[in-house]
């Protein structure tokens, strides 16, 4: 009850020091290296090809789809997307955070060959 009565007897003093502590607080946290959100790039390998003059079906069928359907059960694997136009296709992997690049890779070449 003592701190109670002194903060209403003082109460111009309690309100300059709650003033400069949150003044305090809001300079140490403007100059402070703190990096709310980190540049995170997920994991991902992108497989592409390239069939001169075939139109985007032909790419779809002939190299897409067995590729896709070769690459799927890879372990840390999350999705499958894929692209096709004239001439080129392209499969990207994207897989989970902390999945081993090296690994996946490895696998990858292991499935296309």
């Amino acid at each position: 009850m003592e701190i109670t009565k002194l903060s209403i007897r003082y109460g111009a003093t309690v309100a300059v020091i709650v003033a400069l502590i949150m003044l305090f607080g809001v300079l140490s946290l403007t100059r402070l290296p703190l990096q709310l959100l980190p540049n995170v790039s997920l994991p991902q390998i992108t497989i592409f090809n390239n069939w001169r003059s075939a139109a985007p079906e032909e790419v779809e069928e002939a190299i897409v789809q067995p590729q896709e359907e070769m690459l799927q059960n890879n372990p840390g694997l999350e999705s499958v997307i894929s692209s096709t136009s004239r001439g080129q296709g392209q499969v990207s992997l994207n897989y989970r955070l902390g999945t081993d690049m090296q690994d996946a890779l490895l696998a990858v070449i292991n499935r296309l060959n």
